[in-house]
């Protein structure tokens, strides 16, 4: 059963970013810009590692899947952070 959750959220995130490399294509956008980000993409990883982790009990270094997964949380944060400054700076 936890194969098909891990394939089901392998095929979910490759739909995601084919989903996302068709419509920049479309709209004519030769590099990704972060405007374009959800929160989402910065999310579904961590969760999913840390769901990998808690399912599997033969790996010998599960600790680093969950540092991994709270890089990606960090990165996510600090793009969060530049776009918020970035949309306050239009305002005013």
């Amino acid at each position: 059963m936890t194969g098909y959750l891990a394939a089901l959220a392998i095929v979910l995130l490759l739909g995601t970013v084919i989903t996302r490399v068709l419509l920049l294509r479309r709209a004519g956008t030769q590099a990704v810009h972060l405007g374009n980000l959800d929160k989402t993409d910065f999310l579904i990883p961590p969760v999913a590692l840390f769901y990998f982790v808690r399912r599997r009990n033969d790996l010998p270094f599960h600790w680093i899947f969950l540092l991994f997964g709270l890089f990606i949380l960090g990165c996510g944060g600090t793009d969060a952070q530049t776009l918020e400054g970035a949309r306050v700076r239009e305002l005013s």
